[in-house]
């Protein structure tokens, strides 16, 4: 049997965006700390936490678990 997925991130060049796309589809709720990083309550018993964040255009895109 696999691990479970404790965490995930999902990067890009416009996390304001990515932050109402996501929210939106899947009724995310956000928090943003100083460092403007999107802490993610996927909401329900087995929803699991994650971020979402900017990240730099030599990293690109992504989506890591």
């Amino acid at each position: 049997m696999g691990a479970p997925v404790v965490w995930f991130e999902v990067g890009g060049d416009d996390a304001d965006r990515l932050e109402e796309f996501y929210g939106g589809l899947f009724d995310w709720k956000t928090t943003k700390d100083d460092m403007d990083y999107r802490f993610v309550d996927a909401g329900g018993e087995a929803g699991i936490p994650g971020g979402i964040c900017a990240s730099p255009s030599e990293v690109g895109g992504y989506v890591a678990f």
